[in-house]
């Protein structure tokens, strides 16, 4: 029974160390994207229809390759 309560609070340690890892990114990642938002000037340019996003092609070159 020891040993299962030390696993538990090794646990509960390491998900709770992730949980403020993860928080912490959050935070970092709103106040980037916030401040690239104010270098931008003006609105950025709707694609048009037949274009593809980056993210995109990276899918889809991933699935090519992954496929092989």
């Amino acid at each position: 029974m020891g040993e299962l309560m030390e696993w538990a609070r090794i646990l509960a340690y390491i998900s709770g160390t992730m949980d403020q890892e993860l928080l912490l990114r959050n935070e970092y990642l709103a106040a980037e994207n916030q401040i690239l938002r104010g270098q931008l000037k003006g609105r950025p340019k709707p694609r048009k229809p037949g274009e593809r996003s980056s993210a995109r092609l990276v899918v889809d070159w991933a699935a090519r390759h992954s496929a092989t």
